[in-house]
């Protein structure tokens, strides 16, 4: 039995000996691709939801510190009144990824919770939904600490560039002179 097997595993290997060779073909060359500037994504700016009575007189102030934070990135903002079929349209001749961001408050347990939602243009399939839970100072205050968070983990995770830092006069000193370069060791 053992010579018998030992024999059509050795014929088995023999009688296979990969696949055929052809003929040797000049492999077909491709085209150099010209290079692709990045897209900017659109994004539509939902306005923000609760359903927690404390956290009502915040919501003018949610989406304004969600707008400022979405500034720091390279995008392009969708008109507040922009209708679904606008959005897909521009997305389309764009030729760019769109999405709508809706930010929602919620309160558990003597906490903020921030959810940022993000869901495709066109349709509303979900690309991301992010979570932040905060406790502590004033529910403003835990607002301005976490809408800035939530924006940067969310954009990071989407691939969205951050606008390129400007020369600014918050770059002097508290004196008010001009910062100076720092001094090389020689």
């Amino acid at each position: 039995m053992k010579t018998l097997l030992v024999m059509a595993l050795v014929a088995g290997s023999v009688a296979w000996a990969g696949p055929k060779k052809k003929d040797k073909e000049k492999p077909v060359e491709a085209a150099p691709a010209a290079p692709v500037a990045p897209s900017t994504p659109l994004v539509s700016v939902l306005p923000t939801e609760t359903e927690a009575e404390a956290y009502k007189p915040l919501l003018a102030q949610a989406d304004a510190l969600m707008k400022a934070a979405l500034e720091g990135f390279v995008l392009d903002t969708a008109a507040p009144d922009a209708t679904d079929a606008d959005l897909a349209a521009a997305v389309k001749a764009k030729q760019t990824v769109g999405v709508r961001v809706k930010l929602v408050l919620t309160e558990a347990r003597e906490q903020m919770r921030a959810s940022l939602l993000v869901t495709k243009i066109p349709g509303n399939g979900l690309r991301g939904s992010w979570f932040i839970h905060a406790s502590g100072p004033a529910p403003d205050e835990l607002l301005e600490a976490i809408v800035p968070a939530i924006v940067a983990d969310a954009a990071q995770d989407l691939g969205w560039q951050k606008k390129p830092a400007e020369a600014s006069p918050a770059t002097a000193t508290a004196t008010g002179a001009p910062a100076e370069a720092p001094a090389s060791d020689k």
